[in-house]
């Protein structure tokens, strides 16, 4: 079995790297107050990076152990970082 040459994936097949693998990512930080929107941390990033950025213990704060993350969660409560795949405005045509 390959592994996709841009995120790692296991593919099938000859090909460098899988259709979705073009696709780019929002990460987000997320609150558990319903009225506190989501604070966009990065745009434009691979599936990977994300995954990465995310699997952090310091994105989140019932793992975090940061003087800054626990000052945030004092200060805004519960949160964690989560990402959303973005739309290409050829996906929207």
């Amino acid at each position: 079995m390959n592994t996709c040459e841009r995120c790692g994936w296991p593919i099938s097949g000859d090909r460098g790297h899988h259709p979705g693998c073009d696709d780019t990512y929002t990460i987000r930080r997320r609150y558990a107050d319903e009225n506190r929107s989501a604070e966009v941390i990065r745009t434009g990033v691979t599936l990977a990076e994300a995954q990465r950025h995310c699997q952090d213990p310091e994105t989140s704060s019932r793992t975090a152990t940061s003087s800054e993350a626990a000052a945030r969660t004092r200060q805004f409560g519960e949160w964690f970082d989560g990402y959303d795949r973005e739309v290409s405005d050829a996906a929207d045509r």
